[in-house]
């Protein structure tokens, strides 16, 4: 199986699962425990979002500097798009687009943030 075929299939797999709680509970001790810096357009500013998920279970960006989650509505990686069809973005909820790379290619997540600000 290739690398991108990989990543596809542990992103369709975090979808096929209902939507977890937005606090996950990821520890180092987790294997799948997977890092990475979401870049987010956040009302015109590049804001730096380091986060981790757990793969291929998990499906939020859960933040690493402090209790924020990214919860993603769309996953875009090449032509390939995830919808999971997350509900409650319109309870004050505006969409944010967030990306970053994977050794397959760029990805762009659109979605919103939970938990206390930092």
């Amino acid at each position: 199986m290739s690398a991108r075929s990989l990543t596809l299939a542990v992103l369709a797999s975090s979808v096929l699962v209902s939507v977890p709680a937005a606090f996950a509970d990821p520890t180092d001790q987790n294997k799948n425990l997977i890092e990475r810096t979401l870049i987010c357009d956040v009302n015109g500013q590049q804001v730096s979002f380091p986060s981790e998920f757990v793969a291929p279970m998990g499906s939020n960006f859960n933040g690493t500097d402090n209790q924020q989650v990214f919860v993603y509505k769309y996953l875009t990686l090449g032509e390939t798009v995830i919808s999971r069809g997350v509900q409650g973005v319109s309870n004050n909820h505006d969409l944010i687009t967030c990306q970053y790379d994977e050794p397959d290619g760029h990805v762009v997540v659109t979605g919103f943030f939970t938990g206390p600000s930092s």
